[in-house]
């Protein structure tokens, strides 16, 4: 008996559902145009994310150099004596090091620095401190606490 029913219904799928050869050629057509504008897609993004992470590298790089050239200023070479990223064989042009370190303006940093340490300074002594005592021994606290305030400040 089973026998005669799956007969019955061997290919009912294949009756029931014929094969287009012009609709499945428009679809495998379709699909393969998909896929190269895809493709196409994906490559692009892969150049642009390409750029982006050499553009941000390039960026990192700049802001090390800026922040590590001030802090090497004091090892350039000197008319009499030769700085310690001199060229060893006793050439008189600058190495890349150095050159960075010539194109760098020291000044204008040192100049920026002291302003931020000062302001840096101002903003805790214009803080005003509470006491804890009244009377005359508040002038003692007065004196202990100033004795942790930044005086100079360029330290």
């Amino acid at each position: 008996m089973a026998a005669r029913i799956q007969s019955t219904w061997r290919g009912y799928l294949s009756r029931k559902n014929p094969l287009q050869g012009g609709g499945m050629h428009a679809f495998v057509v379709s699909i393969k145009k998909a896929n190269k504008l895809t493709s196409k897609a994906v490559k692009r993004f892969k150049e642009i994310e390409k750029a982006r992470e050499q553009q941000e590298m390039l960026e990192e790089k700049k802001r090390w150099l800026n922040y590590t050239l001030p802090k090497l200023h004091h090892l350039i070479r000197t008319k009499e004596i030769p700085g310690i990223y001199s060229l060893k064989d006793g050439r008189q042009e600058l190495s890349f090091i150095e050159r960075l370190l010539n194109c760098y303006d020291f000044s204008n940093f040192m100049h920026e620095l002291n302003y931020e340490r000062k302001k840096f300074s101002e903003q805790f002594q214009s803080l005003k401190p509470a006491y804890r005592f009244q009377g005359s021994f508040r002038k003692c606290e007065q004196d202990w606490k100033q004795q942790y305030l930044l005086q100079n400040p360029k330290l």
